[in-house]
């Protein structure tokens, strides 16, 4: 089975003899922010612009934070910006919450929006599982703009008339079809001959 492994900003002890471990200290806020740079780049989520650590937090370790809370929204003159923030409490029991990270992508179409926000759900997982590891069930997460989402129909149609031709099911091509939603369009005869699978 496939697992995702979060990302633990705790530094822990050996177990003792009945296997506890304890917190000795917290990562530094550098290692914790490569590594989640590190897993956004690999899963394709790296914003375009940018993604840089923030330095608001003045401790070089992470707080030992209860939360952390990603959120995207548009900018004020262009692009679509992601935020981490981290919820904490200071050495007198105040709550605090400080940026850890901020990316940001130039595009503000509705394809970018929901990737940025794609980003934010990975963010979060990775920060708030605390180390867990989490079954991994998504393979392939496709966001498609409209001329995209057109090939993608027009390479369906022509998967589906092969199916056909051949005496295939087409259960999954008429799944994956509706999922595309978007017209598609009627091919002629012409079209088969450049048929290429």
């Amino acid at each position: 089975m496939d697992y995702k492994k979060t990302i633990d900003c705790g530094i822990w002890s050996e177990p003792d003899e009945k296997g506890r471990i304890r917190k000795l200290d917290m990562r530094t806020r550098q290692d914790v922010f490569d590594e989640l740079k590190d897993k956004l780049e690999s899963a394709g989520l790296l914003p375009d612009e940018y993604f840089i650590m923030d330095y608001s937090i003045e401790d070089d370790k992470m707080p030992d934070f209860s939360e952390a809370i990603c959120s995207v929204d548009f900018g004020n003159s262009e692009g679509i910006y992601l935020d981490i923030r981290l919820h904490y409490y200071d050495r007198s029991k105040n709550p605090v919450s400080k940026c850890f990270a901020t990316g940001k992508t130039l595009g503000e179409t509705t394809a970018d929006f929901y990737k940025m926000s794609l980003a934010a759900g990975e963010c979060s997982m990775l920060l708030n599982g605390f180390g867990s590891k989490i079954e991994n069930n998504v393979k392939t997460i496709l966001i498609a703009d409209e001329v995209e989402s057109a090939e993608i129909a027009n390479a369906l149609v022509l998967q589906k008339q092969f199916n056909e031709t051949i005496g295939r099911s087409n259960e999954t091509v008429y799944s994956l079809i509706d999922s595309v939603k978007v017209n598609i369009p009627v091919l002629n005869n012409e079209d088969e001959e450049d048929l290429e699978i």
